[in-house]
């Protein structure tokens, strides 16, 4: 619980108490665990033949997304339920190439203010091959859009 008492909007979103993201599906989110003393979450994604670019490798743009959700996921371990993140600006740099199967990420929640959150972030293959490493700097709203509120 927040000092105010509400839930940590984490605990809702991982299970399932709020609707998650659309995008998740897309992707093949699989919420794997948080840590709210640490500040961090992981998730799985799957990366499908379907997000291959012309050379056989992921497209960085499937990448970039994965990076996305993944912070906008982590810094949710920072807010209360009622609260919705979106993304200010977003930095990834795409060290190796993907190839389709697990990916998994981990993310950190830098600083959160009244109304900015800092997070930052990495994506890893199944072999723990270091692929994208990127940070978001994200604008936190008083009032999610109805389609994610808690679904109870």
């Amino acid at each position: 619980m927040s000092a105010d008492g509400a839930a940590p909007l984490i605990a809702a979103l991982f299970s399932g108490r709020i609707r998650r993201p659309p995008v998740g599906d897309l992707l093949g989110t699989e919420y794997l665990s948080y840590d709210l003393a640490r500040g961090e979450a992981r998730l799985r994604f799957t990366a499908l033949p379907t997000f291959l670019n012309p050379a056989g490798k992921v497209n960085g743009g499937m990448l970039a997304a994965m990076l996305d959700e993944l912070l906008a996921v982590t810094l949710t371990a920072a807010m209360r339920e009622g609260e919705y993140n979106v993304t200010l600006d977003l930095g990834a740099r795409f060290l190796k190439p993907a190839v389709p199967g697990a990916i998994d990420g981990v993310g950190h929640v830098i600083k959160r203010g009244r109304s900015v959150g800092f997070v930052e972030g990495e994506l890893r293959d199944a072999a723990g091959t270091l692929l994208v490493r990127g940070h978001a700097t994200m604008q936190i709203q008083a009032a999610a859009p109805p389609a994610f509120r808690t679904t109870s």
